[in-house]
């Protein structure tokens, strides 16, 4: 309940996470793989390319802000979306990790550049998800060659703004593109588990401290 948020605000929550993650990110993940309706689950639950969709499409989801830090419970009333409207546009702040260490990175106003680097790191990211599927050891899977681009993109853009680079949460599905762009179908499986299994002892492990109650509440 946080600040007090009126309920109708939460209501508006599990409506976006139904229709734009469940059912649109189930629908572009089974539509661009072949695998028939997204309703059928039978037919695409054990295949490995729909889980990789479901992380692209949420990579996509956080670098256009429309996931996690979308809406009122993230300090965005009105409008309610920040993300692309921002980082695709020029003279934005822009926050640069290592400005005097890092050549070619200093400043804090996004330029055309950075906005053709971020909507690049869009694009690529769709292609990603519609290209046609690469068979590796049997299994189909997403084109490595557009992983790598992808993930290319994310560290430069990072590094001239980490502000979107923590907003793609790269911290988290970086490991997961690379996985997915290098390793073989059953090393794959083991390599995100291990990843998911990290990610969730390290959030859990980092709420311990003096705001350990307030993180509960």
């Amino acid at each position: 309940y946080g600040f007090g948020t009126p309920k109708m605000v939460h209501v508006v929550y599990i409506v976006k996470l139904l229709v734009l993650y469940v059912v649109g990110g189930l629908f572009v993940a089974t539509a661009t793989s072949g695998l028939g309706p997204f309703w059928d689950v039978a037919a695409w639950w054990p295949e490995l390319i729909v889980y990789e969709k479901l992380i692209l499409w949420t990579v996509l989801l956080e670098t256009l802000g429309l996931a996690g830090s979308w809406g009122p419970l993230a300090a965005h009333f009105k409008p309610m979306t920040g993300g692309f409207r921002y980082w695709a546009r020029p003279d934005t702040i822009r926050l640069p990790p290592w400005p005097d260490k890092v050549p070619f990175t200093r400043g804090d106003r996004r330029t055309v550049g950075d906005v053709a680097l971020y909507l690049a790191v869009v694009a690529v990211a769709v292609a990603a998800l519609v290209a046609p599927t690469v068979t590796r050891t049997g299994v189909d899977l997403v084109n490595p060659v557009l992983l790598l681009t992808l993930i290319g993109l994310l560290i430069v853009m990072g590094l001239r703004d980490k502000v979107v680079f923590l907003a793609a949460r790269s911290e988290q599905y970086l490991p997961a593109l690379v996985f997915f762009a290098v390793l073989g179908p059953v090393d794959l499986v083991i390599a995100l588990k291990l990843l998911i299994v990290t990610v969730w002892i390290g959030a859990g492990v980092s709420k311990f401290g003096r705001h350990f109650s307030r993180v509960v509440a």
